[in-house]
This record gives structure tokens, sequence and C-alpha cells, in this order.
């Protein structure tokens, strides 16, 4: 009767242990399936995975020895599952991404434009609801659980059951691994593989590649190495068009228009735009760009990026870089060029303090080094509204006012020049700031409600409505205001220093105005259409200004007036392009895109984590192509050709940013030679 007892009461406090293992069990499902729902409507397609992980945890929690120590395990996981979760719901509806370890580094940024605008606080009540609940059962369901003390033998058999349905886990999701192993050992497209795998799915494996990347040997074989150099060397002589040199010789002025949209132009409350995209410059109508701000810009500056470890982000890639940035390039051609970097927003944004003086510029100029120094001046000048680059409340710099103050070094008076404009005010999300008070009230006063209303019609005309997102749009109009300013200060700055006719200005957006859905909106698209890739979604117009340029392409003795490019080009292009008009020595194979003036088809890759292939008549994701208009998969072997042909550049391209000391040694195989390293 005694050693009944005593193997009674060895396995005594079991309810709390069955009760701790099952609420984190019950829970981080409930967790994993309220997620998927709330972000893509459906659940994970490939649970198992998911459960055979969850499962595994239960079984450690419920083997756990004290009760606070099971509690604490319990608890640890459920709140680092909704931590990410919120993450998830803000980053998933602003950019179509969702969390990644490798993108840790990039959390500054992410705070550096956080708005509590941004939150869909239903969701984080659901969520919270759930976590309430969870920690209600770890805490407190165990003291109204009947106390359970097993026998060894029924210690056993709860063991070997919870093991039995473990492995049953198991062996399905060795059958889902077997159907996904390309997308679980790649995660990419990234978006794909969460919303397949499930929670627990995605970020154990996504845990391990980041441990593993960590650790791997990047270098390239000896055959890569030789395949990869006799590629590159097939593309170090890009084809001549009739467009080759035209600029040679001139000035430079990159403008990255951040968050940018053609429907933001109207002729009298943005006459500068106006003027410079529809009645001088050449305006290319069928622009696209769906990349985050520094894959973008990294696409102007270089042709090509790094999607594994983002450039701006990563100081040794940035170095690789250097041989064949386009201030590079021009340095080659001009050793007297003056080139500089310049943003309108703090230096440490994507770590360009760090990375933009190892890419060829002479100098990098960054408004939170000067923000005392142009309040000062701006004071001195009327206009003493306070505003900081660091306001959560995102109530950013006048890109007028920093262009006015580094005008002189923006674009000198003396000597030629390369610079760089990455702005900033136009970036969402929405709201009243102060900074643009003064335009909002021009918008809005009952002296400019005729031309408020004729701008109204215009764009209805055009197929823009605003009227679902009317006072959003406003903010952002008023923001676009100042951005028109600073573009008529540039012309002014150019035309007294007497250099227009010798200056090649190419202004594109980084992206389209994603923040507030406001680009999606105002062309009536549903978000979910936009994750079905509704190309439309993207074509938000660019503009070259170059008299030379567009003198040439209409045939014309002398420059009169500007001119509309139908042809479909990206922000993969504006690299070769102005490399082709400014005679620069690049190399084909190095680039994602195409000078706008080859006579070929192009497509852009987008870089982003939800990746896809598209053009203004197609396009590609998850293995499949579609038709842009009816968004019916189609087979078209001409496409296909397109499609194969970028993604085996990206692939080496892939491989080529994580063997830096290869790609180096074939850089300069290929005569390139570092500027700054």
């Amino acid at each position: 009767m005694e050693e009944k007892v005593k193997e009674q009461v060895k396995y005594q406090n079991l309810s709390d242990n069955i009760c701790v293992a099952l609420s984190f069990f019950v829970f981080a499902i409930i967790f994993e399936l309220v997620s998927s729902l709330l972000l893509f409507g459906f659940f994970p397609t490939y649970f198992y995975i998911s459960l055979m992980i969850i499962s595994l945890w239960a079984f450690i929690i419920f083997l756990l020895p004290t009760k606070t120590f099971r509690k604490i395990v319990a608890c640890v996981l459920l709140v680092f599952q909704f931590i990410i979760l919120l993450v998830n719901d803000v980053l998933y509806n602003i950019t179509g991404e969702v969390f990644t370890f490798d993108k840790l580094f990039l959390a500054n940024e992410a705070a550096g434009t956080f708005s509590v605008m941004m939150i869909n606080f239903w969701h984080m009540l659901l969520y919270a609801l759930v976590l309430a609940a969870a920690l209600f059962c770890v805490f407190g369901l165990p003291k109204y659980i009947k106390i359970f003390k097993a026998t060894k033998k029924q210690f056993t058999a709860l063991v070997a059951s919870s093991l039995f349905v473990m492995f049953s886990f198991l062996g399905c999701a060795s059958v889902e691994y077997l159907q996904n192993r390309n997308l679980i050992l790649t995660e990419y497209p990234t978006t794909l593989a969460y919303s397949t795998l499930g929670f627990y799915g995605f970020y154990c494996s996504n845990a391990m590649l980041s441990i593993g990347a960590l650790n791997s040997s990047s270098e390239l074989s000896k055959s890569q190495y030789e395949e990869y150099l006799a590629y590159l060397s097939a593309g170090s002589t890009p084809s001549v068009t009739e467009m080759s040199g035209v600029s040679e010789g001139n000035n430079v002025l990159l403008i990255l228009a951040e968050s940018f949209d053609v429907a933001a132009i109207d002729e009298y409350f943005t006459p500068n735009l106006y003027k410079m995209w529809f009645e001088d410059g050449m305006f290319l109508q069928n622009y696209y760009a769906e990349n985050k701000t520094n894959m973008s810009e990294g696409m102007a500056l270089f042709g090509t990026y790094g999607r594994e470890r983002p450039l701006i982000t990563n100081v040794k890639l940035a170095e690789v870089y250097d041989y064949f940035s386009l201030p590079s390039l021009l340095k080659d051609k001009d050793e007297s060029i003056q080139t500089l970097y310049t943003h309108s927003f703090k230096s440490s944004f994507y770590k360009r303090d760090i990375t933009h003086s190892k890419v060829g510029f002479d100098n990098t100029i960054f408004a939170s080094e000067q923000q005392e120094d142009i309040k000062k001046y701006n004071i001195e000048n009327d206009d003493d509204y306070t505003w900081s680059v660091k306001d959560i409340y995102n109530n950013y710099m006048k890109d007028s006012n920093f262009f006015e103050y580094n005008k002189e070094q923006i674009i000198p008076s003396t000597g030629r020049f390369f610079t760089s404009f990455s702005t900033m005010v136009t970036h969402g999300t929405y709201e009243d700031r102060g900074s643009n008070r003064e335009y909002y009230n021009i918008l809005t006063s009952e002296e400019n409600k005729e031309h408020f209303d004729k701008m109204i019609e215009d764009m209805n005309a055009q197929g823009f409505y605003i009227d679902k997102i009317e006072e959003k749009f406003l903010y952002y109009k008023a923001a676009v205001m100042d951005f028109d300013k600073m573009i008529g200060m540039m012309f002014d700055r150019l035309n007294e220093l007497s250099i227009l006719d010798k200056t090649t200005i190419y202004m594109f957006p980084d992206h389209n105005a994603y923040y507030d859905d406001l680009s999606y909106v105002i062309r009536g698209i549903d978000k979910s259409q936009v994750r079905l890739c509704n190309v439309n979604a993207y074509n938000i117009g660019a503009c070259i200004y170059d008299q030379k340029v567009i003198k040439k392409y209409k045939g014309e003795e002398e420059y009169t007036s500007g001119v509309v490019v139908d042809k479909f080009t990206s922000v993969n292009d504006v690299y070769p392009t102005l490399c082709d008009i400014l005679n620069l020595n690049y190399n084909t194979n190095l680039c994602y895109g195409k000078s706008l003036f080859l006579d070929e088809d192009r497509v852009f890759i987008s870089l982003k984590d939800d990746r896809y292939i598209l053009n203004d008549k197609y396009y590609y994701y998850d293995n499949k192509v579609y038709d842009a208009k009816t968004r019916k998969v189609c087979d078209n072997e001409e496409v296909q050709i397109q499609v194969d042909n970028i993604l085996l550049k990206f692939e080496i391209h892939e491989k080529l940013y994580k063997s830096k000391k290869s790609f180096v040694s074939i850089l300069e195989e290929l005569g390139y030679e570092a500027k700054n390293v």
C-alpha cells in the first residue's frame, strides 16, 4: 500500500503542467489563425510545420520542473508572438512586408518614420484580448482545475500520447517540407513564405537561416568565379543608341522624389512641377516604381542592388558599389567634377552617414547635421516655424528651406557638378503638419476655390478620384507644394548661373504614396487588388529635364519645348539611361534595367519582399506569368524569356553581393577602380 502511495505522490502537480502547456498550445494556434485571417484573409496553406513546432514547445513546457519556470517560458513565447504580430500588422498593411530577423538593424529607420496613424487599433484590440485570455489561462486556470496526481503508468501514457501527436504532426510536416522545400530554404518571397507556413513555421526557419548566413562562407568557388567573370565581361560593351553621349559634359541633378505621384501635379498649385513635367521636360508617363526608398536610391546610383543585405545599411556592400557608382563613373571621365549627396532628413536614416562617403561622393549634407543652423537662417528670413528632423509625428523639415540654405553646395557656381538629392517633405503619413500649414491654407482658402475645383475636375478627367481620402490628399498636396517651391528655387539657381541648358535633371519617385493607401485609393484600387499586382498602382510618372536630350529626341535644331514619352520604364532604368546620355562606360550585366532609348522591351523587378516582375502588359509572381489586364495566367514564350533573363541576372547578383572579395576581384579584372575605399 505504501509503495502505491509513493508511486502516486511522485507525479503530483501535473494539473499545472497540463494546464500551462495546453494553454500555450491553444493560444499559440489562435494567434496564428487570427493573424493570418486579418492579414491575408485565409489560414496558412501549410500549417503542420507550425503545429509540429508549437506541440514541441508545449511538450517542453509540460516537462519543465517548476511552476514558475514553465509559466515564464509560456508567457515569453506568447508575448513574443504577440509583439511580432503587432509589428507585422503595421508592416504588411503599409508596405506589404513582414518582419524578419535580418531587419533588426532597420529598427531605427522604422522608428524614424513611424506614426500612430499606421496602427489598426481594432486589430490591436483583438490581439490584446487574445493575449489577455492566454495569460489568464496560464496563471489563473490552474487554480480552478482539480489537482491530478498521476501514477507512473499514467504519466508514461500521457508522455507517450503527447509524443504520438507530435510525431504525427512531424510526419505531415515532412510532407509539407518536401512540397515547399525551396520556399522554406529561401523564404522568398518572404510574405508568401509567411502566409504559407504560418508564424512558427516561418520564424523558426528564418532564425536558422539568419544564424546560418552569419556563419557561412560566401566566397565564390573557382568555377563560379570564372562563370561570373565571363558573364560580366559579356556586358562590358553597352549598345549604342541614338542618344548615346548627347549630354556628355553636362552637370547632373539626380532627384529622388520621396513618395511622389504624378496625380499631385496641377497647373495652379504646383506650377513649377507642371512646367517641368508637362511643358519643358521629358515626361515619362509610363514610369513604374515599387521599392523601399533605399532600394530605389540604390538602383538609381548603382544600377543594381542587394536584396538580402540592403546596400545603404551594409558598409561592406557600399564599398563594392564604389567601383561602379554614378559618381565614380563620372570621376573616371572628369576628375574635376564635384560630387555631392544630400538628404533633407537625418543622416542615420538607412545609415547614409556611414555608407555614402564610401560610394564615390566627395561630400554629404544631411538636414540633421544642420538643423539648428537652418532654423536660425529661417528665422532671419521670416520663417520661424519650429520643426524637428526627429519629430515622431513626421513634422519634417521643408525641402524648400533645406535647398535654400544649401543651394550653393547643391548647385555650385563654378565647375561641373553631380548632385544626388533625396527629398523628404512628401513622406507619409499624411496629417496636418505645422510646417506645411501655409500651403494647406492656400490650397483650401475661399479665394482659391475656383482653382481648387478645377484641380479636382482635372483629376477626375485623368482617372484620379480623391473623394474617399480628400483630407489626407490635401495634407499630401500641401507637402507637394513645398517640393514644388523647391523645384522653382532650383530652376532659378540654374538660370541665375546660366547653366540650365548644360544641366541634366532626372527626377524619379522611389515609390508611390502608399502611406494611408493614398496612391491606391485615388486610383480606385482596393488594397487586396494591389497584392494581386494591379500594375496601375505603380505607374506614378517621372521626368527628365535636359534640353540636349529633348532636342535630339524630337529631331529639332534648337530646343523649343518638352515631350511626352510613353515607353514603359522604371526606376531600374535610371542608371543605364544616365550612363547612355552622359557617355559613361557602364556594364549592362551589372544593371537590372536598360537605357530608356534602347528600342527593346524592358521589365521591372521589385526588390521588396513581396517580389514580382512586371511591365505595363503583364506581371510575374509565384512562378506564373499573368496578363496585367485580365490577371489570368498566360502562356507567352517571349515574356517567359524576359522573366528568365532577369531572374538569372537577379540570382547572379545576389551571389555576388554575398561575395565581396570575389566581387571586387572580378571588378578589378574588368578594369574598374575604387574611388573612396
